[in-house]
């Protein structure tokens, strides 16, 4: 959300799905007791998930899964808390924490914090430029994406044919990561594209 240039946010949502059809308990260290690959897939996924954001992050804010007691060799329930690690690779900030996926079962990690406000760069000509990198995790393959961008209040963005125009003067791109990507998108006035 850029509609207010000095005080940018943004909403992350992650979405896990857990496609395995096995009905098992949800048990730290119960992957040893079979060395086949097959069997190890049969089971809740464990993640230990990593979120980065732009040095000069304030006031996050979210909510992951709990994680019942029962499930971890320390028995103590984990609240799904999202805790800053410290400082990220490139200058970035990194969260994180842990998520426990029943099988067949989906569960999202929501974030929502304050960007600092130099992401929305005013340039010369009266427009605003914003760039966002997308990081494509090692492993992974056209893992799908959705972006939402609120632009600044009183412009629009210059799109091309990737970004299309949703609800309320919002713009969406969805891809797949297959790479890291670079997207990049200008603002102009409204007021700017009435006169020409």
């Amino acid at each position: 959300d850029l509609s207010d240039p000095d005080q940018p946010e943004a909403t992350l949502r992650i979405i896990y799905a857990n496609t395995v059809e096995a009905d098992v308990v949800c048990e730290h260290g119960s992957f040893v007791r079979s060395s086949d690959y097959s069997d190890l897939q049969q089971r809740c996924y464990w993640d230990y998930f990593r979120i980065y954001t732009p040095d000069g992050v304030e006031a996050i804010s979210g909510q992951a899964p709990a994680v019942p007691g029962e499930w971890l060799l320390t028995g103590e329930a984990l609240p799904g808390e999202i805790r800053r690690v410290g400082p990220g690779p490139g200058g970035t900030v990194e969260f994180g924490g842990l998520l426990v996926l029943p099988t067949a079962s989906t569960r999202s990690v929501d974030v929502a914090y304050h960007l600092p406000p130099g992401v929305l760069r005013p340039t010369q000509d009266g427009t605003y430029t914003y760039q966002l990198k997308l990081f494509k995790q090692p492993g992974t393959h056209g893992v799908p994406v959705q972006i939402t961008i609120v632009p600044p209040h009183g412009f629009q963005m210059t799109t091309d044919a990737t970004w299309k125009v949703a609800e309320a003067g919002s713009y969406t791109w969805q891809g797949r990561l297959y790479v890291d990507q670079d997207l990049q998108v200008q603002f102009r006035s409204i007021d700017d594209e009435e006169h020409q």
